[in-house]
């Protein structure tokens, strides 16, 4: 009987320090899912949140560049303007078409002040200008680094007739788009003026897909949208929020009718 007892006891105590080793086993696998887990994490939002910030860099970009277009496009329909005068009102109508998207400027180095226009260049042909500054990046990326873009833009001047009108008879000016089907008598319409929001492609959902720009289900996690506009944009650059706009002779818009937005005023 004890030599029984004495086996008995052996084999639970084995039985037992099997049920230890396993659970010491399953504690050292849940122990390295949480380290694994701790490592890659923050890789992940790491990454995750670099993405962000480019869309948001390239968000400034496509601004600031829209931004120089209108200033330069504004200035080249002055005629017999000093150069001088024409690279003041080109940096005045910039600035001002910039303060409506002030949130932006603070991703910039010296923010308002931190804009070159270093070779830039005026004749009595073309309008030139080059606008040049320093996106701040974050500290997770570079610490104490600049990212350094350059937006130009080039439009001829305006050589014709002052705005008497094609016989000097005091005719009206109009404005219209190479695709438009419609004539506008202010250069500020909406249709012509587009104010770009960029949102979650969950906030489109009420918005059909642009044809230029959107091939099948867009992936991007934001898109572009305006504030009248109809479709959604996978690109900044897409042509449909971008606008090519001609002044002409309101005689000269025949089979054009007026905006419903600005052609009645």
């Amino acid at each position: 009987m004890p030599q029984i007892k004495g086996k008995e006891y052996k084999n639970s105590s084995l039985k037992r320090n099997g049920l230890k080793n396993g659970a010491l086993f399953c504690f050292l696998s849940r122990g390295s899912l949480t380290v694994e887990t701790a490592l890659i994490l923050p890789l992940f939002l790491f990454v995750m949140v670099t993405v962000l910030f480019l869309f948001r860099v390239l968000e400034l970009q496509y601004i600031v560049g829209e931004a120089l277009d209108k200033a330069v496009a504004e200035a080249a329909l002055q005629k017999e303007t000093s150069p001088q005068e024409i690279e003041n009102t080109v940096k005045v109508l910039f600035y001002k078409e910039l303060a409506q998207e002030d949130g932006m400027i603070s991703m910039i180095n010296l923010e308002w002040a931190g804009f070159s226009w270093e070779d830039s260049g005026i004749d009595e042909t073309y309008i030139d200008m080059k606008v040049a500054y320093q996106v701040k990046l974050p500290g997770w990326i570079l610490q104490n680094r600049m990212l350094a873009v350059t937006e130009c833009s080039r439009s001829r001047r305006w050589t014709g007739m002052s705005g008497a009108g094609m016989n000097g008879s005091g005719g009206e000016w109009v404005y219209i788009t190479p695709e438009g089907s419609v004539y506008h008598k202010s250069r500020e319409c909406t249709h012509l003026k587009l104010s770009i929001q960029s949102v979650t492609a969950e906030a489109a959902s009420g918005y059909r897909p642009c044809e230029l720009c959107v091939e099948g289900k867009t992936a991007n996690p934001f898109v572009y949208i305006t504030n009248q506009g109809e479709c959604y944009h996978a690109k900044l650059n897409c042509s449909g929020l971008k606008r090519t706009v001609y002044m002409i002779p309101l005689v000269q818009a025949e089979g054009r009718s007026p905006c419903s937005r600005c052609g009645g005023r």
